[in-house]
C-alpha cells in the first residue's frame, strides 16, 4: 500500500487525468446536442438536468459507502462505472439510427454524471483526511494547475480532432478517449492508501441543514455559491450557443476560447493558492465574485474574437479562484463526522440551482427573442440580466461570511507593533513586537509559523514551541478551553488561572 506522500502524488496524477477526461468532454457536449439538431431547451436540459438528477442520487453516497466498507473500494468502483458509460457514449453513433442518438446521447450523460455525483462527497472526504490543513491550500493549488495543464492539453487536441471530423464520429472519438483517461484515475485511486472517512449514521436530515444554514459558516457559504450559480447559469449554457450560432464560430476558433479560460486558470491558480494561505479563503472568494460578475457586461460591449479572447482569460482568472477558495472553505466549514453529508447536501442545493439557472435562461431567451429579429441582441440581453444578478449575490454575500483560518493581522502602535493571529471561535492571539526593522521581520517569520502549528492544535496535540514557553497550569487549561469547546459549552470570558 502507498504512503501519504505517495498517495499525494498519485492524486496529483489523477487530477492530471481527470482534467485531460474533462477538457474533451466538457465543453463540447453541447456543440454535440446542437450537431444533433437540439433546440435551445434541448441545450439548457443537457446542461443543468443531469446535474441535478445526480445530485439527488449522492445524498446517498454515505450509505453506500457504508455498504463498501472502503473508501478507496468505493472510489474505484464509481470511476470504473463513469468510463463505462464514456464507452457506451462513444460507441453509439455506429450502433444506433440517428434518429435515436440524440436520446441515447442524453441518457447516457445522465448516468454517467450519476457515477460522477456519487464519486464527489466520499473523493473530497477522502481528501480532506489525506491532506494536511497546514498544506491544503499550496497541495490543491498545485493540484489544480496540473490539472488545468492537461485540460489546456485536451481542449486544443479536441479542438484538432473536431477540425478534421467535423461529425458524429470526430465526438466518438472524443469520448472514447474520456474512458481511457477515467481508467487512468481509477488505476491511480486504487494505488492510493486507503484512509477511514467518517460519514454519519441514521436518517438525512435535509430540512435540519437548511434550517440552521443561516446560523451557520457553511449554510452561509451554501447560500452565496446556491445564488451565484443561479444567476450564472442563466447566460452559460448559452454562450456555446451565441458563440457556434450567433458568431459563426468555427470548431477552431470555439476551441481558442475554451482554451483561454484553461489558459488563465493555470497562470492564476498559484496565485489564488498563495493569496488564501496570507489572507485565508474568505478574501479569495469575494474577489473572484466580483470578477465573474463583470464577465456578462463585458460580452455585451463587442464581438470580436480577440476581445472575446480576452474576456475568457479574465472569466477562467475568476473562476479558478472561486473554485479553489470553495473546495477549501468546505473542508474548514465542516467537521469530520459530517463532512461527507453537508458536501452531498451543497452538491445538491449547488446542482438545483443550475437546473433553475438554466431553465430560467432558456425561458428569457424565448421570451427576449418574441420582441425582435436580431439573433444576437435576446443573447445580449441574457447576458446582461446574468450580470447584474451575480453582481447582486457577490454584494449581498460580502458581509455575511467569515474567515475560517488564522489570518495576519498587523496593527500599528506608539513604539510597538502587535502582530495577531485570528482563529475564529477561538478568539485572538497577541504577540508584541519591538519596532526595529530586522527584528520585526523575523518575529512576523516565526508568528507565521506558530500560527500554522496552532492549525494543527486539534489533530496533533499542543505545538511544540508553545508547549515549551507554557507552564503546567496554563497548559492544562488551554487543553481544557479546547475541550469546553468541543463539548459545546460556554466558555468563560475570563477563565480561570490566568494572570492580570
Amino acid at each position: 500500500m502507498a504512503s501519504i506522500k505517495e498517495s499525494l502524488k498519485l492524486n496529483t496524477w489523477e487530477g492530471g487525468f481527470f482534467g485531460a477526461m474533462s477538457g474533451l468532454t466538457q465543453n463540447y457536449l453541447v456543440p454535440f446536442a446542437l450537431l444533433l439538431g437540439a433546440g435551445n431547451f434541448m441545450v439548457s436540459l443537457v446542461a443543468t438536468l443531469p446535474g441535478l438528477l445526480g445530485s439527488i442520487v449522492q445524498l446517498q453516497a454515505p450509505a453506500v459507502l457504508n455498504i463498501v466498507r472502503s473508501a478507496r473500494r468505493y472510489m474505484v468502483i464509481f470511476l470504473t462505472g463513469n468510463a463505462i458509460s464514456w464507452f457506451l457514449l462513444a460507441l453509439l453513433p455506429f450502433l444506433a439510427d440517428e434518429a435515436i442518438v440524440l436520446n441515447g446521447f442524453f441518457i447516457l450523460i445522465l448516468i454517467g454524471t450519476i457515477f460522477t455525483f456519487m464519486l464527489n462527497p466520499i473523493w473530497l472526504s477522502y481528501m480532506g483526511e489525506l491532506v494536511p490543513i497546514r498544506d491544503r491550500a499550496r497541495y490543491f493549488g498545485d493540484r489544480n494547475a496540473v490539472a488545468s495543464l492537461a485540460t489546456l492539453v485536451s481542449i486544443l487536441f479536441a479542438g484538432g480532432i473536431l477540425s478534421l471530423f467535423a461529425d458524429v464520429y470526430g465526438f466518438a472519438l472524443l469520448f472514447f478517449l474520456a474512458a481511457i483517461m477515467r481508467i487512468l484515475s481509477m488505476r491511480c485511486i486504487a494505488k492510493s492508501k486507503d484512509l477511514p472517512v467518517a460519514f454519519p449514521k441514521g436518517k438525512l436530515n435535509l430540512k435540519k441543514f437548511i434550517k440552521d444554514a443561516p446560523q451557520n459558516d457553511f449554510g452561509r457559504f451554501v447560500s452565496l455559491a446556491v445564488f451565484l450559480r443561479v444567476a450564472a447559469y442563466i447566460s452559460a449554457p448559452f454562450f456555446f450557443v451565441y458563440q457556434l450560432n450567433v458568431l459563426e464560430f468555427n470548431y477552431f476558433l470555439f476551441t481558442i476560447l475554451q482554451m483561454a479560460v484553461v489558459i488563465s486558470s493555470i497562470l492564476s491558480v498559484r496565485y489564488w493558492a498563495k493569496l488564501a494561505d496570507m489572507k485565508g479563503n474568505r478574501l479569495v472568494l469575494m474577489y473572484s465574485s466580483f470578477i465573474i460578475a463583470i464577465i456578462p457586461f463585458l460580452w455585451i460591449t463587442t464581438k470580436a474574437f480577440p476581445a472575446l479572447f480576452l474576456f475568457e482569460l479574465l472569466s477562467g482568472f475568476g473562476w479558478s479562484g472561486f473554485l479553489l477558495a470553495s473546495s477549501n472553505y468546505m473542508l474548514e466549514a465542516s467537521e469530520q463526522r459530517t463532512r461527507t453529508r453537508f458536501i452531498s447536501y451543497f452538491n445538491l442545493f449547488n446542482q438545483l440551482a443550475i437546473v433553475i439557472g438554466g431553465l430560467l435562461g432558456s425561458a428569457l431567451l424565448a421570451l427576449f427573442g418574441l420582441f425582435t429579429v436580431d439573433a444576437a441582441l435576446p443573447f445580449l440581453i441574457l447576458f446582461g440580466v446574468s450580470g447584474i444578478s451575480r453582481l447582486a449575490v457577490a454584494i449581498i454575500a460580502k458581509p455575511k461570511l467569515r474567515e475560517l483560518r488564522f489570518v495576519a493581522v498587523p496593527i500599528k502602535q506608539t513604539g510597538v507593533r502587535t502582530y495577531i493571529n485570528v482563529l475564529p471561535q477561538r478568539g485572538p492571539l497577541f504577540i508584541s513586537l519591538p519596532s526595529p526593522k530586522e527584528v520585526f521581520k523575523e518575529k512576523m517569520r516565526v508568528n507565521l509559523d506558530r500560527g500554522r502549528e496552532f492549525d494543527d492544535f486539534m489533530k496533533q496535540g499542543r505545538p511544540k514551541r508553545v508547549d515549551r514557553r507554557m507552564s503546567t497550569k496554563e497548559k492544562d487549561l488551554m487543553r481544557e478551553r479546547f475541550i469546553e469547546k468541543a463539548a459545546g459549552r460556554k466558555i468563560p470570558k475570563k477563565p480561570r488561572g490566568f494572570k492580570k
